[in-house]
């Protein structure tokens, strides 16, 4: 099981989103150990919504941007100064399995945030965000957005913060762009998020 170990994080984040985060670690680590435990017993069977929450939350620490009540958001999870709407959504790579963000709800949302777990730990690997006219360009049947290889190079699918290149190409291998997929020039311009700064990791 991967570490919880996010201190890569506090540069980007305030001191006292950093000191949240170091708190919530602590407790994320306990969490994680108890639901492995769980899994083992055959008690629980999945991570629940807990991803989803603190994917919330560290999104919008690291964005600068204001989360939106749950009973007053639809098809989004929070705003930035300019009254641009954003969808977070968070993963865990599980072994086997194609990465993808889904339940995504085209025309009510101007980026997506995507952030991506190591399996079975909270251990931020990466933090993107994609911008509306492109992400729903690559939505598939059921709101899905399936991160590809060539995505850690992708200029259209920003990368706001990443871990360090031995983790990153341990669980999120790279690939070089191929002819086939689309070129800056197909895609037209592309918006700036709110305090979105390409990261090269930690």
């Amino acid at each position: 099981m991967t570490s919880n170990d996010n201190s890569g994080l506090y540069p980007h984040l305030s001191p006292a989103d950093a000191d949240t985060l170091r708190r919530a670690t602590a407790y994320l680590d306990q969490i994680t150990a108890a639901r492995a435990a769980l899994r083992q017993l055959n008690v629980i069977r999945n991570n629940g919504d807990l991803i989803g929450g603190f994917s919330e939350w560290l999104a919008a620490a690291l964005l600068r941007i204001d989360l939106i009540p749950a009973t007053n958001a639809t098809g989004h999870d929070a705003k930035d100064d300019r009254g641009r709407l954003y969808q977070i959504k968070g993963r865990q790579i599980i072994a086997g399995k194609q990465l993808s963000w889904d339940g995504l709800r085209p025309h009510q949302w101007d980026f997506l945030i995507g952030v991506v777990y190591a399996p079975e730990s909270f251990r931020v690997l990466l933090v993107c965000c994609i911008e509306s006219d492109y992400a729903e360009k690559r939505l598939m049947a059921g709101g899905r957005f399936r991160w590809l290889p060539t995505d850690r190079h992708n200029p259209y699918v920003p990368i706001v913060w990443q871990a360090d290149k031995a983790l990153l190409d341990r669980w999120l291998p790279e690939a070089a762009v191929s002819a086939s997929e689309p070129s800056v020039s197909d895609q037209g311009s592309m918006d700036t998020a709110a305090g979105v700064q390409p990261d090269s990791g930690d």
